[in-house]
Order: structure tokens, then sequence, then C-alpha cells
């Protein structure tokens, strides 16, 4: 279900991207590890998988606006077994970048819902029921993108991903913070 998810979302992204002009449009995948960082999060909850697809379009003065679609796949709880929340969010950026020779380096900074995606779980012979729970957050980070062609980069993306009151961590809910560095191939079209 939730790759069908991600899946319609991306090709939703795609088939409204293709209204703008081109050569100024870039799609992106991502692929990495999300690290809890901070707080009861970061001790509580282990490092999980992340997946991202991107679209971008190239405004004037060397300025991108992006769309991007994330997914970690579960934060495995360090004691309590079957509780691994994963994160689905959708996040609109900005992103300001330079080149140098075959090099792109840039900074991006965004928000967007998060959403807590949980299984049912029981901890101390009590079952929680699982769900979903949407929260608003912010991300910013820097990167670099090598050209291996004319139109195709491949690059490293270094993100902080902020949710506010995102994990009921007794007795009150707690903001999360994941460190997430991604691998991205990424085409102009």
């Amino acid at each position: 279900m939730r790759s069908t998810v991600f899946f319609i979302l991306f090709l939703g992204l795609a088939s409204a991207a293709s209204a703008f002009d081109p050569g100024k449009l870039e799609g992106a995948i991502a692929a990495g590890s999300s690290s809890p960082v901070g707080g009861g999060w970061a001790k509580n909850y282990k490092n999980s998988s992340f997946l991202g697809a991107v679209v971008e379009y190239a405004g004037p003065n060397e300025y991108r606006w992006g769309l991007e679609i994330g997914y970690d796949a579960g934060h495995d709880h360090k004691v309590i077994t079957a509780c691994s929340p994963g994160v689905l969010f959708i996040a609109p950026y900005v992103k300001e970048y330079r080149f140098h020779d075959n090099w792109e380096y840039y900074g991006t900074l965004g928000a967007g819902i998060y959403n807590r995606v949980n299984n049912k779980y029981t901890d101390a012979g009590v079952t929680y029921k699982g769900g979903t729970s949407g929260k608003f957050g912010l991300n910013g980070g820097f990167g670099f993108s090598y050209y291996l062609a004319k139109g195709l980069k491949l690059g490293l993306d270094l993100r902080l991903h902020y949710m506010l009151r995102f994990i009921n961590i007794n007795p009150a809910m707690e903001s999360a913070t994941n460190f997430v560095p991604s691998l991205t191939l990424r085409k102009s079209f």
C-alpha cells in the first residue's frame, strides 16, 4: 500500500511538472539512511532506510523550487519489539546552487507535512493500535552533484528533518529530528 501511494504521488508530480519549460525541469531519486538525532527520539529509536523522489523547476538567478516526497521504512524501537514507526513526508523547498567545473553545490530550505506511520504493537501486555499522524516539519541541508553526462548528475545530499511534536515519549509528545544522508541520481528534462 505504501509503495503504491508513493508511486502515485511521484507520477502526479511528474505529470504536473511537464507543463513547465523544457530543460528547466529536473527529477531525482534518492536512497540513504535516516538517523534520529537528539532527545528521546534518538535515545529510543534506531536508524531507518530512506527513499525519496524529487521534482525541481529551475528559476532565475541560480534558484530552484522543488517538491520532495520521502519515506523512512521504519525506526525500530530499541526496547519494544514490533514498534517501528515509519515516516512519509511531502515537502516543498527552495534550493540555491552554484557551479564549479563539473560540480554543482547547493543549499536547501523547506517545510512540509510529515506523517508518522505506526503498526499495531504490544508492550508490557498493552496493545496499541496502529495509525497515522500528520505533523508539520522543517528541513534544510546542503549537497553536491557531479555531472556524469549532459543532463545527468550523481550526488550526495545531507539534510536535517525536524518534525514538531512527532512521537509520544511518555508522558508527552516530543519533536523528532532525523539526519538523512542520501545518494541522488538526477535527470534534466
